[in-house]
């Protein structure tokens, strides 16, 4: 799955737009665990069909389907959360 992909498939699941995947993307890893930190609350997190397709696409980036496993999920091993969704 291409970059550009990625983003359209995590934003049509997500409700967030291409744009805030795109710049999330590009964020450096510690300010992307702050913003994953800010999707706690979302709908489409606490969906957890939704959270498992979404962290599966970001999968294709592990590091980044990493961070937003550890930080949505409050888990602290981003691995394990995702190999466990």
């Amino acid at each position: 799955m291409t970059r550009e992909e990625c983003i359209a498939t995590i934003a049509t699941k997500t409700g967030m737009s291409r744009d805030d995947w795109a710049d999330y993307l590009q964020l450096p890893f510690p300010a992307q665990q702050a913003t994953a930190r800010t999707y706690q609350n979302a709908a489409w997190v606490r969906d957890r069909n939704v959270l498992s397709d979404v962290l599966s696409v970001l999968g294709t980036f592990l590091s980044v389907g990493g961070t937003v496993a550890g930080d949505v999920t409050g888990v602290a091993s981003a691995i394990v959360a995702l190999k466990a969704l």
